[in-house]
C-alpha cells in the first residue's frame, strides 16, 4: 500500500497556518484595516497644524490658532538665523520673560551686541541649563545674558511632559522618538482634532474649544529672526487702557493673598543645576543681570532662594522685584494675573542698567 507522502506535509496546503499565502493574507487585511489611521496620520504630519514636523517661515498670525512649543520655536528660529546674525546676547525664561524684548534690551548693550530671544512655555532652571550647555557646545559665545526668573522657574529639574511644553532633543538630549510621538498623539486626541478643523472650516471660536484654540488668532506676532514675540493687544491697550481693563476687572483679585503657596524646597539637584548655569557663565565670562519677576500675586520669592541666586551668581548680579512694589501695586501693569506688559520690563531694564552698565569682556 502506498501513501501519498506530500499530503502529510505541513506546509502543502496553500492556507495553511504559516503558509506565505497566509501571510500574506494577514497582512493586507491588516493594512485595509489601519489604512484609515494612517492616512490620518500622514495628512495630520502633511497640514502639520503644531508646526512641529518642519520648519515654517511664520509660526504665528492668522492661519494658525494652536498653542504652540515655544522652545522648538526659539530652537529652530536660532537654528536658522545664527550663521547670519552671530547672537552672543540672550534672554532666558519662561513666558514671563517675554516682555523684555530685544529690541529694548540691544539699546542697553555694546554696539556689537546681538540679541536673541531664547524662552519656552513653563520654561525650568533644567531648562535653562540645557539651553545654555547647547549654546556653549556648539561653540557660541555668550556675552549677555538677561534671565527673568520666579520660583516656578526654579523648582523645575526634569523635563516637562505634554506637547506644549516638552522639550526637543536637541536641548534635552532625550529620545527624538517620545518627542515626536507626544505631537503626533495630541494630534490624535479627539477633542483637539475636532477643535482645529472646526475652527479651520468655520473661523467660529466655541466653548469647548477654551484651552484649545486662540480666541484671537493674530493676537501674537513673533520677530523671524531675534523670536521675540509681541502681543497685538499692547497697542489696543495704549489707546484706551480704561475701555481695555473694565471688562476684564474681575480677573484682577484682591491681595495680598490669604494663603501664599508655598516656595519649592531647594534640593542638591537645585544646586547642580545652578553650579552648572554659573560655570558656563564663567567660562565665557558673560554680563549676567537675574531679574527675580515682578507678579501680580506679590508673593516674594523665599529668601532662601535669593541667597542661593546671589551666592551663586554675586549679589550685584539678582535683582528682586517679587512682592509687594510700585509695579505689582497696579493691575494696569499686567495682561492679566500672571504675565506684566513691556513697559514694566523697560522700566527694570533702565534700573538695573543705570547702575551698572553693559561692558564687553575683557580681551
Amino acid at each position: 500500500m502506498s501513501h501519498d507522502h506530500d499530503n502529510d506535509h505541513p506546509d502543502a496546503g496553500p492556507d495553511t497556518p504559516g503558509s506565505f499565502p497566509a501571510v500574506w493574507h494577514f497582512c493586507r487585511r491588516l493594512l485595509i484595516f489601519l489604512l484609515p489611521l494612517l492616512l490620518l496620520v500622514a495628512a495630520l504630519i502633511l497640514a502639520d497644524p503644531l508646526r512641529v514636523f518642519r520648519s515654517h517661515d511664520n509660526y504665528y498670525g492668522d492661519d494658525n490658532f494652536l498653542e504652540l512649543n515655544r522652545e522648538l520655536i526659539c530652537l529652530r528660529t536660532f537654528e536658522k538665523n545664527f550663521p547670519d546674525t552671530e547672537f552672543n546676547a540672550f534672554i532666558f525664561g519662561n513666558s514671563r520673560s517675554l516682555a523684555f524684548l530685544t529690541s529694548d534690551w540691544i539699546g542697553r548693550l555694546p554696539d556689537d551686541a546681538r540679541a536673541f530671544h531664547f524662552d519656552a512655555l513653563g520654561d525650568t532652571l533644567w531648562g535653562v541649563r540645557n539651553k545654555l550647555r547647547y549654546l556653549d557646545e556648539c561653540g557660541v559665545e555668550i556675552r549677555h545674558v538677561l534671565w527673568a526668573v520666579d520660583e516656578e522657574l526654579l523648582a523645575g529639574t526634569s523635563n516637562r511632559e505634554g506637547y506644549l511644553k516638552i522639550s526637543p532633543p536637541a536641548l534635552s538630549g532625550g529620545s527624538p522618538t517620545r518627542f515626536y510621538r507626544t505631537f503626533l498623539q495630541a494630534m490624535l486626541e479627539p477633542r483637539l482634532a475636532l477643535a482645529w478643523l472646526d475652527f479651520s472650516l468655520f473661523r467660529t471660536h466655541r466653548g469647548y474649544m477654551s484651552t484649545l484654540i486662540r480666541q484671537n488668532p493674530g493676537a501674537l506676532s513673533m520677530d523671524p529672526v531675534t523670536a521675540d514675540l509681541h502681543y497685538t493687544v499692547e497697542q489696543t491697550i495704549e489707546e484706551d487702557p480704561d475701555a481695555w481693563y473694565a471688562p476684564r476687572m474681575d480677573i484682577f483679585y484682591d491681595r495680598p493673598l490669604e494663603n501664599p503657596p508655598p516656595s519649592p524646597i531647594l534640593t542638591t539637584v537645585h544646586e547642580r543645576l545652578l553650579d552648572e548655569i554659573a560655570a558656563i557663565i564663567r567660562d565665557h565670562e558673560a554680563d549676567l543681570r537675574i531679574v527675580i519677576n515682578p507678579l501680580y500675586n506679590q508673593v516674594p520669592v523665599s529668601e532662601n532662594w535669593v541667597f542661593t541666586l546671589q551666592e551663586h551668581f554675586g549679589s550685584a548680579n539678582v535683582h528682586d522685584y517679587s512682592g509687594i512694589n510700585h509695579y505689582t501695586a497696579d493691575y494696569r501693569n499686567y495682561y492679566e494675573t500672571s504675565h506684566f506688559r513691556p513697559h514694566v520690563a523697560r522700566a527694570i531694564m533702565n534700573e538695573i542698567y543705570l547702575k551698572h552698565p553693559a561692558s564687553p569682556p575683557e580681551q
